[in-house]
């Protein structure tokens, strides 16, 4: 059986939707759809993917990015030994909202096909306003061979309402990406997204949430997630190092929370970036992984959560979260100890140990007896 991987997926993506568009009329369609999706966020909540220059736009572009960015999150929760599912399920059912053509579920199935030799079908619900954006997304799923067997509804809508209403029980929620577009739709969206957790969520299922990591698509995915905590209709979400409520939020309206990493663009997605002059080196954005029943362990660990930041006073301040939460860590940038140890080369994502920090007003500084272990790096 061939591997399925993004490289093998956007061959064929490449082969059946983008060879006939010269590269010109592609990196015109990119540009012109980033600009859509981003500042004043004209294309919002509009049926974009039914235009053929958008959706091949979005194939070649987007569609990379977003399977990577799935692919990201269910890596790290397989390195904190944590199971999305059962190791002893044999069926599974998904739900895809906002799917479009399905980027997100197809790197969950390339996942299950590797990690969960037990699950034999899958029932696959892609729910999206663009009908011609499932379509897609079915011939992509359809064409990867995996070691189960699937079924596909396709749902036209993106109300919540709708989906509760097929009365269907999921053991994996995904919002890629439309966690926005529904809060832009109705205000209510954070007790209706309550309200499908609890109703069409297995006790032991999961919900993935990716947002982009703007300043308010990011606040609003971290205060659902302080939401659906409160409410306890969560019991915990990674990457979070502790179940507390993110005092992101009442940090004040600048203050966010985002992850970054390093990958590597398939050529065409370079070529695209570097035509119209977009930064693609590293992917952005903020998620939650939601456990409807705990697989919390503790940990004493933080993970550096901000880039490096220098103040009037010369001194370089972190921002790193740990079990307690989000808490300053600083040092003179002149400090040779705090050089030795690796303090002024952290980057966001990475985990380290902290053991005998100073005790300061603002958080913890960096003392001679402090120590600093990169237990991980992003």
């Amino acid at each position: 059986m061939k591997t399925n991987n993004l490289y093998s997926h956007f061959t064929f993506i490449s082969n059946h939707w983008l060879s006939r568009f010269p590269f010109s009329a592609l990196a015109h369609a990119v540009l012109s759809l980033q600009r859509g999706l981003t500042g004043e966020r004209t294309l919002i909540t509009k049926t974009y993917m039914d235009d053929p220059h958008y959706v091949s736009a979005y194939l070649a572009y987007y569609w990379p990015v977003s399977y990577t960015q799935i692919e990201h999150c269910l890596k790290e929760a397989h390195d904190a030994k944590c199971d999305i599912v059962s190791p002893k399920a044999h069926t599974l059912t998904i739900l895809d909202f906002g799917s479009g053509p399905a980027p997100m579920t197809t790197a969950l199935l390339d996942y299950l096909s590797q990690h969960h030799p037990a699950v034999k079908h899958i029932t696959i619900y892609l729910a999206d306003i663009s009908r011609n954006a499932m379509d897609i997304g079915e011939i992509i799923l359809t064409n990867a061979a995996y070691p189960f067997t699937l079924s596909i509804h396709k749902v036209s809508t993106s109300s919540i309402a709708a989906i509760l209403d097929l009365q269907v029980y999921f053991d994996c929620i995904i919002f890629g990406h439309s966690l926005n577009e529904l809060i832009v739709k109705q205000a209510s969206s954070f007790d209706e997204i309550n309200n499908l957790v609890i109703k069409a969520l297995n006790s032991s299922g999961v919900a993935l949430l990716i947002e982009p990591a703007l300043l308010a698509t990011s606040r609003n995915l971290i205060a659902l997630r302080n939401f659906l905590l409160e409410k306890k209709t969560i019991s915990y979400s990674l990457p979070c190092p502790n179940k507390a409520l993110c005092s992101a939020i009442e940090a004040g309206a600048s203050h966010t929370c985002h992850d970054e990493f390093s990958w590597e663009m398939p050529p065409l997605v370079a070529r695209l970036a570097q035509s119209n002059k977009l930064d693609r080196d590293t992917i952005k954005m903020t998620w939650f992984l939601m456990f409807k029943q705990s697989q919390f362990y503790k940990n004493e660990n933080y993970i550096v959560v901000s880039e490096p930041l220098l103040n009037k006073a010369g001194r370089v301040r972190y921002i790193v979260c740990g079990s307690s939460g989000r808490i300053g860590l600083s040092a003179s940038k002149t400090d040779v100890h705090a050089k030795e140890l690796g303090f002024f080369k952290l980057k966001r994502g990475d985990v380290i140990q902290i053991e005998n920090p100073q005790i300061r007003e603002s958080g913890y500084g960096i003392a001679e007896e402090t120590t600093i272990v990169l237990i991980k790096q992003h």
